[in-house]
């Protein structure tokens, strides 16, 4: 991670519970990764001293805390520092805290409880991010001492960079300040996005081609623009950006270019016939500080295509105004039905839920495609959940970034959770079969007879007569495959399960040791603590 001399980058933990803060730093080889920590604090207040005090790079905090809860903290350091880091800590069931908090600005969040794994993989991400914002300083600053690049490419960067750290725009303070550091002519007037995102073949032997299509469509974007005040065109993937700087009166004419744009670029499906075009646009922003918003607002009208297909123009300022919430579609009692269907390999039930739900987001009036964008990310949150909540050996990033890329190939809402709901009925099948493999079918009818009925008086001898065997026989080929016991295998899921109703329910301990099949508070006690290294009531109050 660690390049020559690099400056360590400061990281500020804070969260109420003093061990959960010395379990954050067990858990990481800091140095090794370039970091350093620059203290700890257990409530809001103190944590702004801190931050002004030691100017941490990273913070570390808990979604929740007294005094100042980690939404307000995050603000309130932003306002002292736009560029600081965050990786906030939530327990199942503070969605709406971390879809806000990330709303924010926040790099990251972890689920409780904190596993090694995933926070060294947010940290590095941090660290990868920060190093790659170096990295284009340094070639900005050799670009302007040695002249190696056209003021042209700096002018392409200031788009780069904000699509990279929105919050550059806090830096600026003027529209100057921007001419001075990218070359770039901004007046103090109006500012305006258009994207161009061409859909082109990706087989084999394509990348020419695609190329030479992004850099014709840049030419004509180009040409097009010239009418402008100022117009900074950068090419990001599969898009290319135009930001575009005149009044407000001009930049109403914006809409009349992009017509010609796309005119000019479906011609080439002529000799490309397999190229899709969508043109979008931002609304008009009054202020250059306004201008990272129009990223945002870029990506509502993309979504757009879901619902009116290819080939089309779609205006921020033009789409409809959907007042619907995530919370009517995905109630309590669906995510329910869902983990359900998943738990008990329910492929058609998981399948008809999805494609129910499409069917209602469809014909809900009015809707968006940021709106449908939503829901589809709430499922793959739910999904990635249960992989989490099953330790299930795949890669979430990867998972992650795939669903998320190949929603925007979709031009239908049915299509797009039709794929969800086979992307994770595959999954769920290759788990099945591996676990499968692994045990017998005796083996797996007892877990499965465990996992349904944990609550009641189980005994050797009860099992071994529902799967058809010898109690003893049972017990030895149980021990060989699982690896544990009957006796041991029984007492964890009974745990697993007074953990979740630890965290997830109000219900008193000793309820909690009733449900989950202990009948003596004490020895319930004594096997959560052996089992967890704490009390029941300690977990309660670190996890909740």
């Amino acid at each position: 991670m660690r390049q020559g001399e690099d400056i360590m980058l400061k990281v500020l933990i804070i969260d109420d519970e003093e061990k959960v803060c010395r379990l954050i730093q067990c858990l990481i080889d800091w140095e090794s990764l370039g970091l350093q920590i620059a203290g700890f604090c257990h409530d809001g207040m103190a944590a702004l001293d801190k931050i002004k005090e030691t100017s941490p790079d990273i913070i570390i905090t808990d979604i929740r805390m007294p005094g100042c809860d980690g939404l307000a903290l995050i603000k309130a350091a932003q306002e002292f520092n736009p560029k600081i880091h965050f990786i906030i800590i939530s327990g199942y069931g503070q969605f709406d805290y971390a879809q806000r908090a990330i709303q924010y600005g926040v790099s990251d969040y972890i689920l409780k409880p904190i596993k090694e794994k995933e926070l060294k993989g947010a940290l590095i991400s941090i660290v990868e991010k920060q190093q790659s914002m170096e990295s284009h300083k340094q070639q900005d600053e050799a670009i302007r001492q040695e002249l190696n690049f056209t003021q042209e490419r700096i002018k392409s960067n200031f788009i780069s960079d904000l699509l990279l750290t929105p919050q550059l725009m806090r830096t600026f303070h003027s529209a100057a300040d921007i001419n001075r550091a990218y070359y770039t002519d901004f007046t103090e007037s109006a500012f305006s996005f258009i994207c161009v995102f061409l859909d082109t073949p990706s087989e084999n032997g394509q990348a020419l081609v695609n190329d030479f299509l992004l850099n014709k469509a840049a030419g004509i974007i180009e040409n097009e623009t010239k009418q402008y005040h100022d117009c900074t065109i950068a090419v990001s993937g599969s898009y290319i950006y135009c930001l575009v700087n005149d009044g407000t009166e001009k930049l109403s004419l914006l809409y009349q270019t992009m017509k010609n744009i796309r005119g000019a670029l479906l011609a080439l499906k002529e000799i490309f016939p397999e190229l899709h075009v969508i043109l979008l646009q931002s609304g008009i922003k009054d202020s250059f500080e306004d201008i990272p918003a129009c990223f945002g607002e870029i990506n509502s009208a993309l979504c757009e295509k879901i619902l009116s297909g290819n080939d089309a123009i779609y205006s921020y300022s033009r789409l409809p105004q959907c007042k619907s919430h995530i919370a009517d579609f995905i109630t309590p009692t669906f995510r329910n039905q869902y983990l359900t269907c998943a738990e008990t390999f329910q492929y058609e039930a998981l399948k008809e839920q999805l494609s129910s739900l499409a069917d209602r987001l469809i014909h809900l009036v009015p809707v968006t495609g940021e709106f449908i964008w939503q829901v589809y990310k709430e499922l793959i949150s739910l999904f990635l959940f249960f992989l989490k909540q099953h330790k299930i050996d795949v890669s979430l990033e990867e998972l992650t970034n795939k669903w998320y890329d190949t929603f925007l190939s979709f031009t239908s809402v049915l299509d797009a959770f039709h794929y969800l709901a086979e992307e994770h009925c595959l999954l769920l099948e290759d788990w099945r079969s591996h676990k499968k493999k692994s045990q017998s079918k005796a083996v797996l009818a007892a877990k499965q007879y465990i996992n349904e009925n944990y609550a009641k008086g189980l005994t050797l001898e009860l099992i071994g007569q529902e799967v058809g065997l010898n109690p003893s026989y049972f017990s030895n080929i149980f021990k060989k495959e699982t690896g544990n016991s009957f006796v041991d295998y029984l007492t964890d899921i009974r745990i697993q399960n007074a953990k979740n109703l630890l965290t997830e329910t109000d219900l008193e301990i000793i309820e909690v040791s009733e449900r989950t099949g202990f009948n003596d508070l004490k020895y319930f006690n004594r096997c959560f603590r052996k089992i967890t290294g704490m009390t029941p009531a300690a977990y309660r109050k670190l996890f909740s």
